[in-house]
């Protein structure tokens, strides 16, 4: 064996020693080390250590990592097996706090209302946003009529190219509105654009906020989108941000909802642990706290 493949073996020994003594610890090595291999090999001595003890308690160990590349990566070195879970972080969060959907349609109404009061300080000046001073500027009655008029056009403003916009709009023009006044508003075609966004906001969030308050059909639960990088949060549906925002309100001071991540998954590594955002930190250090205040060890939360 050459002198740094002694060195390497020594390394991986000391990591299978941590493991079994189920000790916390951070793996640093620099690109191209090794460290993929180092955390499969780590993997397999759990399992041929411990899959008899984690089949029994229905258990498994937990496998993090940022990008499905790097899963499908892990998935194949580690070969066939139920008892790794390897997936990304958002996958990770959204398995854990799925069920908890009356926690969850607690945090969306939340985020609903505080984006609602936003849009809503904009359009009445509260937040002193220039772009909006044209529609601030209405009087209260004309206000009415130009968000009955961009609610009616919503065609018009979605399919007409912006260079056809303001011709568009001073065709349909309402008599009551007054000419002077929607000049003044079409005047920015940007600023119009960024004000009727917001007013169809307001009015959708409205909507979902009503429709959650009276428990109607497809407002009682929300879901998690990997597919759309943005929220739709009036289709209850929200986006990785939002994931990692509502998983951080849910787990971190939930002493029962750690008590069940600790005892379903004794073992938890974090891949790539430098790119790891302020959030996961956040709630994977807050079980972390929790288990040695109950003398539990969370799976000795590894960070790759």
């Amino acid at each position: 064996m050459l002198p740094n493949e002694h060195e390497e073996q020594k390394i991986q020994e000391s990591l299978y020693e941590l493991v079994k003594s189920r000790t916390s610890f951070r793996f640093n090595a620099g690109a191209g080390a090794g460290k993929t291999y180092a955390l499969v090999e780590v993997l397999k001595f759990l399992l041929s250590n411990n899959l008899d003890t984690l089949n029994k308690r229905n258990q498994n160990i937990y496998c993090v990592t940022y990008t499905n590349v790097a899963v499908n990566e892990i998935k194949n070195r580690l070969g066939n097996t139920d008892t790794v879970i390897v997936s990304t972080i958002h996958e990770m969060l959204w398995k854990v706090i799925k069920q908890h959907q009356l926690e969850l349609v607690k945090c969306h109404l939340e985020k609903l209302k505080y984006e609602l009061k936003e849009v809503n300080d904009d359009l009445s000046g509260e937040s002193d946003n220039k772009i909006f001073s044209f529609y601030c500027n209405l009087t209260s009655k004309n206000k009415e009529i130009f968000e009955e008029l961009v609610e009616s056009t919503k065609d018009i403003f979605y399919k007409t190219k912006n260079s056809e916009l303001r011709d568009a709009y001073k065709e349909l023009q309402p008599l009551t509105l007054g000419k002077t006044d929607l000049v003044s508003c079409l005047k920015n075609i940007a600023n119009f654009k960024t004000v009727t966004k917001a007013i169809y906001k307001k009015n959708r969030y409205e909507k979902c906020i009503k429709n959650i308050a009276e428990k109607k059909a497809n407002y009682t639960e929300v879901l998690y989108d990997n597919v759309f990088n943005s929220d739709r949060l009036d289709k209850m549906r929200f986006s990785h941000g939002t994931l990692l925002e509502y998983a951080k309100k849910l787990i971190v001071g939930n002493d029962i909802l750690k008590r069940v991540i600790i005892d379903k998954y004794p073992f938890v590594f974090i891949d790539e642990y430098q790119d790891t955002s302020e959030p996961v930190v956040k709630i994977m250090a807050d079980i972390h706290q929790y288990a040695i205040s109950q003398k539990k060890t969370m799976g000795c939360r590894v960070l790759w």
